[in-house]
């Protein structure tokens, strides 16, 4: 049994091999190497356009060989990569090393804590298979979780089995390829509820929170904004963590969709029916159910945790506003004794620089001082005299307009009132038959009588 040693060992020679014949690069066609653009795509960066691929050859070129690969990535807290074998390298074993192209961060903890290091973390099932009554194929998994993943063909028949399909002889390989899928899936999901456990736990604020005085201010006052950087890498990790989770489902279908264009676009006649063939559309779809299957519990895990950290930022951004508040309100205060003191010495000031220019002055010492003894306290008089004029004429300003529209309500009610009780009334003369009658005479009109009356 090979080691996880020995296994990597062995991929850092293929993809070292590979890559010393210039297969892997910017050249290279992926039918003509299928496994080189399989590792291209896994140990490189994220290729959206490249999370799958077909490998064809054409019937003209006599050949039925498919190549199918499929990649999922997820977020783990303590993932493999970015590996660089130091151990292998240092030993001798391998001169050179693959270096894994993920990105990797870090989100602040809300109570000041060690920070939750994240990295991306990658799986890829690749299928090599030949279409024909008794098909060849290899399959491959990688992945960089920290659960093991061994799994061997016995676990692909047994999921087969288990979900009542019968293999189809052309396409066996296809249908271990969709069982593999399958059981990585069951992984992927473990290991972003291992992910999302983490979070949880960071995230666990409680009663001994509520109830300890410093975790309580700590999560209440945010005055170095730590709080509110942790809340917003929370929300922005966890849109991508949705993202990431909801492209599963439609890669597959998407995949689904190539696989059973390109087999009735190559291969129309010449494609060989198995006795179970029909078996791999509902395969197929299985498979796909069984993704958003996987999904759904987690993304309403996801949405839950995004609803929690969102009434934590409210709570978080109502108390910074009640802070705000009551400084504002300090301010106020202290803006007000200043005003104060600066109207009380404002006339001794004004009148003294006045009078230090020496404009006004007489021979007379005492006659100067008492010249600026009444002037200063006349000032000080008007000065203070204006200054309450001034304040009692905003409060009573701002009291108008806070009751302006009740006034205005009742002065017109009371307007209307007597309006109604006062205007003129109407007179309204009654009209008999005779009067509406066209042609009338004037025997007609109001007070005549008419000859019956008179006899």
């Amino acid at each position: 049994m090979l080691t996880m040693r020995s296994i990597i060992l062995l991929v850092c020679q293929i993809y070292q091999t590979l890559h010393a014949l210039g297969q892997v690069g910017r050249d290279f066609d992926p039918d003509d190497h299928p496994a080189a653009f399989f590792l291209q795509m896994y140990f490189g960066a994220w290729q959206p356009f490249y999370i799958y691929n077909s490998g064809w050859r054409s019937p003209e070129q006599g050949s039925k060989h498919v190549s199918l690969q499929f990649h999922l990535r997820l977020l783990s807290r303590d993932g493999l990569p970015p590996v660089y074998l130091p151990t292998m390298a240092q030993g001798g074993i391998s001169s050179s090393c693959i270096y894994f192209n993920r990105f990797e961060g870090s989100i602040p903890s809300p109570l000041g804590g060690k920070k939750f290091e994240l990295t991306e973390a990658r799986l890829a099932v690749l299928l090599n298979t030949t279409l024909s009554n008794r098909p060849l194929y290899a399959i491959t998994l990688l992945d960089d979780f920290r659960i093991c993943t061994y799994v061997d063909e016995s676990d692909a028949l047994a999921k087969i089995k288990s979900l009542g399909f019968k293999v189809p002889g052309a396409q066996t390989g296809i249908a271990m390829f969709l069982a593999m899928l399958h059981i990585a899936h069951f992984y992927w999901a473990m290991e972003w509820g291992l992910f999302l456990d983490a979070m949880d736990t960071m995230l666990d604020f409680g009663i001994h929170s509520a109830l300890n005085p410093e975790d309580r201010r700590k999560l209440m006052f945010d005055r170095s904004l730590t709080m509110a950087e942790s809340y917003f890498a929370v929300l922005q990790t966890l849109r991508v963590c949705k993202v990431w989770i909801q492209e599963v489902p439609k890669n597959l279908a998407d995949l689904k969709i190539q696989y059973t264009g390109t087999i009735t676009a190559f291969f129309p006649t010449e494609f060989p029916e198995g006795e179970h063939a029909g078996d791999i559309d509902a395969f197929w779809e299985k498979d796909i159910e069984d993704a958003k299957t996987a999904a759904e519990p987690l993304l309403a895990r996801v949405t839950q945790m995004e609803e929690d950290v969102k009434s934590l930022r409210d709570g978080l951004m109502s108390t910074t506003q009640l802070l705000e508040a009551t400084r504002a309100s300090t301010l106020n205060q202290y803006i007000l004794v200043f005003t104060f003191a600066t109207i009380f010495y404002l006339p001794l000031g004004f009148v003294a620089a006045i009078f230090g220019m020496h404009l006004f002055d007489h021979e007379d010492a005492s006659r100067n001082q008492r010249s600026f003894y009444i002037t200063t306290a006349l000032m000080a008089v008007v000065t203070y005299a204006f200054a309450a004029l001034a304040i009692v004429g905003i409060r009573h300003h701002d009291r108008s307009q806070q009751t302006k529209p009740s006034w205005s309500n009742s002065v017109r009610l009371f307007v209307g009132g007597l309006w109604k009780l006062f205007r003129p009334q109407q007179k309204y003369v009654s009209l008999d038959a005779t009067t509406l009658m066209p042609g009338g005479d004037s025997s007609s009109e109001p007070g005549a009588k008419s000859t019956t009356d008179m006899a």
